[in-house]
């Protein structure tokens, strides 16, 4: 699990308490000159569902994205201090980014659904990661679909294009893509805001059982 986020040397990185997944120290971040995040000192727990609540625009996307290195696609954007997972500096230069990634799952608040089938948007990132068995691509297909209360709407028409999904079910697709790759920490942005109250039922749903 580590091992492939570090490089060899990074071992040697102090541990964090066993209760915390992941520590925040001193965390600041900026889009130039201006400061988007302020000094952010926090533990975010194991097997719990941490919610971050505050008015649009004050820093709540740039937070969660910083977790997961996506703020790195922006040439402007910097940080300082410190995020620790599993005692690991995840904002360290010695970090795979990709590896990254597939413990620190992320689910956006519009729906991003590949224009492939249903099907390929759960299996894609799995056959990148080099699984080309098909009775293990397929158990995640219905695995993951299932947790996230979709596989039975769509469990009849897996090979057609996921574009043709009510707005709901390509959000919980998206969110099933990302647990078909069983991230250890799963961060979502606003993923319920656009959805109808039972779509948004089936979610919160979903995340008491993940946790």
């Amino acid at each position: 699990m580590i091992d492939h986020i570090i490089r060899e040397h990074a071992e040697q990185t102090k541990r964090s308490p066993e209760s915390s997944v992941l520590e925040v120290k001193h965390l600041s971040i900026y889009y130039g000159d201006k400061q988007a995040v302020k000094d952010v000192n926090m533990n975010i727990e194991k097997h719990a569902v941490t919610a971050l609540i505050g008015p649009s625009g004050c820093g709540k996307s740039t937070f969660l994205r910083q977790i997961n290195r996506m703020n790195d696609a922006i040439p402007s954007a910097r940080s300082e201090g410190e995020i620790l997972y599993e005692g690991l500096n995840i904002l360290g230069e010695a970090v795979n980014v990709v590896s990254l990634r597939r413990e620190i799952g992320m689910v956006f608040q519009k729906p991003n659904p590949f224009p492939k089938s249903i099907y390929n948007n759960i299996t894609h990132a799995l056959k990148y990661a080099g699984e080309r068995r098909k009775a293990v691509l397929d158990d995640a297909v219905e695995e993951s679909l299932t947790k996230a209360a979709l596989w039975d709407e769509v469990k009849d028409r897996l090979h057609s294009s996921a574009l043709s999904l009510s707005g709901g079910q390509q959000q919980r697709l998206c969110i099933a893509r990302t647990l078909a790759m069983k991230p250890a920490v799963l961060l979502l942005d606003e993923p319920a805001s656009a959805l109808d109250p039972i779509s948004n039922a089936r979610i919160e749903t979903l995340l008491t059982e993940l946790k």
